[in-house]
């Protein structure tokens, strides 16, 4: 009888320890599919920024006017209406480049633009003037060399001469 008495105890010391391993593993499985649950949404919302091509923005002109802390140039609004507005803008200086790529939006050289004009505001030209990164950036098709991409630069209000700024690829000048 003892025997028997025993081995009912080792099995519900057994059944006792299993409970409680099955119960950690059980609280483990959930923190790990409520993580990556959590790790999913901040995926998505940090691609909002990463990628903002994929997002509610039809292009990256309209992504980047969704940061509400860039400068833009002065302007008016002489009129609106509910689907746009037209607006009066005070001149304004450019930083522009020529997107590699393929015909049409290219992601990648428009990638590979913003970061070359970004540079150049941020301190890679030859008088290292770091300048505020500025809104609106356009995309646009030259008729014999592609697609350009300009960023405004409100931030200089006297023309400098070209051969003061190392552009390397730039064409820098008003509109």
């Amino acid at each position: 009888m003892n025997r028997a008495i025993r081995r009912q105890r080792q099995s519900q010391a057994v059944s006792a320890t299993e409970s409680r391993v099955s119960l950690v593993f059980a609280l483990a499985s959930q923190a790990s599919s409520v993580s990556q649950r959590l790790l999913a949404d901040l995926a998505v919302e940090t691609a909002k920024y990463v990628f903002p091509k994929r997002f509610n923005s039809s292009n990256l002109e309209e992504a980047l006017m969704s940061f509400p802390d860039l400068e833009t140039m002065e302007f008016r609004v002489v009129s609106r209406t509910d689907k746009y507005e037209i607006r009066q803008v005070e001149p304004y200086f450019v930083a522009e480049t020529t997107m590699p790529g393929e015909t049409g939006f290219d992601f990648y050289g428009a990638s590979k633009s913003f970061n070359v004009l970004a540079e150049y505001l941020f301190g890679k030209n030859t008088i290292k003037e770091k300048m505020e990164m500025t809104t609106p950036v356009v995309t646009r098709k030259a008729q014999s060399v592609g697609e350009r991409m300009e960023m405004t630069t409100p931030v200089i209000t006297t023309k400098v001469s070209i051969s003061s700024m190392d552009h390397g690829g730039f064409l820098f000048g008003s509109s």
